[in-house]
């Protein structure tokens, strides 16, 4: 049996230019021994917040403590939050890490994304928030119908964000749809630092 890759992994493009920025700040953070929440932190967190269009932006070690961050500060505990069932499993553990449990809802047949109506079939009592997950970077169009039945029944929309960075409808961009919002800067993503 053959151990040689057909298909290798995608890797990211640096150019060379971009290296030598990469190391030479590199070397300053490891000469201030400031390894974590450095100025260049607040450098990101400043510019990132402006292009999403937002008032702030908070650092996490990953989207899934976003979301699980988010969650908690919301005061929700002991509730159902729905969270689409196409969706890497962080989304569905960032749910039960913060004390809830999630309900997977399904996808609208068309474009991937949780259906308005899977959403309105498993409406109880106790569900508390809803986690819009932006496959693939596309935020549903049924965004609209799906933001004011979260208004008008006072539940939490949180928008799961990993896929969308840059990502808008009608000129929005994901980070400034819901009460609040999460993004991954993971290698493989849209943008990774």
């Amino acid at each position: 049996m053959s151990t040689h890759i057909k298909y290798p992994r995608a890797k990211p493009y640096f150019s060379d230019k971009s290296k030598q920025k990469a190391v030479f700040y590199f070397k300053e953070i490891l000469d201030t021994g400031n390894l974590i929440q450095g100025k260049y932190v607040k450098e990101l967190e400043d510019k990132f917040a402006n292009f999403i269009g937002t008032k702030y932006a908070i650092a996490t070690n990953s989207c899934t403590s976003a979301l699980e961050i988010v969650i908690k500060a919301s005061g929700i505990k002991d509730k159902k939050i729905l969270v689409p069932s196409q969706t890497f499993v962080a989304t569905g553990n960032a749910v039960i890490t913060s004390g809830n449990t999630p309900v997977f809802v399904d996808m609208h047949e068309d474009t991937l994304c949780m259906s308005f109506e899977s959403i309105k079939k498993n409406m109880t009592s106790d569900v508390a928030a809803i986690i819009l997950v932006h496959i693939g970077g596309l935020i549903t169009p049924e965004y609209y119908e799906i933001k004011s039945y979260c208004d008008e029944n006072n539940i939490y929309l949180f928008e799961d964000s990993a896929h969308a960075i840059g990502s808008s409808i009608d000129g929005r961009r994901s980070g400034t749809l819901g009460t609040a919002s999460c993004f991954s800067f993971y290698p493989t993503k849209i943008m990774t630092t």
